[in-house]
Parts: structure tokens; sequence; C-alpha cells
């Protein structure tokens, strides 16, 4: 068994009933031989997700924790997520999302190397999403350079070991309703150089639906940029 130390799965969940159950098991059997907990939240989901996220309690007792709130967001339930983590006093934090687009054996590359960084980004070379996102990566990539003057390949990858010091910093930073703190985060790991990335599988999406969408995205970018703008104006 490898030495202790508290690690925790930062796992939001919406409308993913069909595979939550999968990607809680594999990340179980994976990594028996490390000392973790998971946290599940269940950000609105319109479909059974939460039965299926307290069958998955009951079966895992106390290795799976879960909260159940309104729909809010991906960014701030990952800020929830952040500050629950913080509040137990989890000496790292793996965010990773729940879709089952990652392989989970990829998190070791990055648990390895957990002592030399305090922010380990998977980067997904051969990504395996819809063209307006892999644009988007782009834009925000250009955006981020021209802004903060640091060049990040890929901001928003939701596989991440982060180490509890620099998310104590970064959560001082960002507010709560943030829609894209893992941008932030990265940012702030960038300019301390304190960030790495290590390649890893990225899988196609076999279920669920990707939530913003048309309008919905539009304005998810234009609020988001607004956000960036601000936060440009605090580091």
């Amino acid at each position: 068994m490898e030495k202790k130390c508290k690690l925790i799965f930062v796992i939001p969940v919406y409308n993913e009933s069909e595979i939550i159950e999968k990607v809680v098991d594999d990340i179980i059997i994976e990594l028996k031989d490390i000392d973790f907990k998971i946290l599940l939240i269940n950000d609105g989901s319109s479909d059974n997700t939460l039965e299926k996220i307290i069958k998955i309690k009951d079966k895992y007792n106390q290795k799976v924790n879960y909260l159940d709130q309104e729909n809010i967001g991906h960014g701030p339930t990952l800020f929830k997520g952040y500050s629950y983590a913080l509040k137990n006093n989890f000496d790292y934090i793996f965010q990773i999302d729940s879709d089952n687009q990652f392989e989970i054996s990829d998190f070791r590359k990055l648990w390895d190397i957990r002592e030399k960084y305090n922010l380990v980004i998977g980067f997904r070379k051969n990504r395996k999403d819809t063209f307006i996102r892999i644009i988007l990566t782009r834009i925000v990539r250009i955006l981020i350079q021209f802004l903060f003057f640091v060049r990040i390949k890929d901001s928003n990858c939701p596989f991440r070991l982060i180490n509890k010091d620099l998310l104590i910093e970064c959560i001082k930073l960002i507010k709560s309703d943030t829609l894209i703190p893992n941008i932030f985060i990265s940012i702030i790991a960038a300019k301390k150089k304190t960030l790495f990335f290590k390649e890893i599988s990225h899988l196609d999406r076999k279920t669920g639906k990707v939530s913003i969408v048309n309008i919905k995205l539009i304005l998810f970018c234009l609020k988001s940029l607004v956000q960036t703008l601000n936060f440009r104006l605090k580091i």
C-alpha cells in the first residue's frame, strides 16, 4: 500500500446516469493501492443521476460522498467542490469530469510527479471533442497569452491534480460564480511557474449531451470574457 496522503476526486455530475457508476468503478478498481475519497456533486440533473449517485454511495460507503444541489453550472459546481476539499483538509485535489472521456490509468502520470509541481494537467493531444470546442480552446490560448503573458496549451482540461497550497491561493482570487475556475487556476499556476502538462488519452463521448450549445454557448463565452477581464485586474 502506498504511503497515505489525503487525496480527493472532485467530480461534477450533470445528466450522466448512463455512465457515472462506471466512472467511479474504474477509479476505485484502478487505484486500489492509493488512499483517496471521491466527491460527486449532482448539479441539478434532470434524469435519474441522483438515484445512481445514491446507489454508488451505498455501494462504496465511506469511500464516496456526494452533494446534491439545484443546477448552478459546471464552474460554480467546481468551486463548491474545491471549497469542500479545502474545508476537509485534503492535500491533493484531482478534478475529473463524469463523461468517461479519460483513461483513469493516466492518473498515475500526474500522481507520480505531484511533489514537483503544484498543478499537473493532462494534455489532450488527440482530442475527441466537437470542432467548436477545439476552436474555442485555441481562442482561449491566444487570449490568455495576450492578457496574462503566459502560454497554456490546454488550460481548461478537466483532468488535473492540484496541490492544496495552490488551491488556497486561487480560491482567494476566484469568485464562487466563476464560469471557468479551472482556466483561472491554470493561469495562476503558470505565472508562478508551477504548472506542468502530461500527455493523456482522450476518448469519444458515448453518453450524455453537451449542455452548453447555440445561444447558451454564445452567452457563456461573453460572460466568461467579462470575468476574465475582471480577473486580469486582480493578478
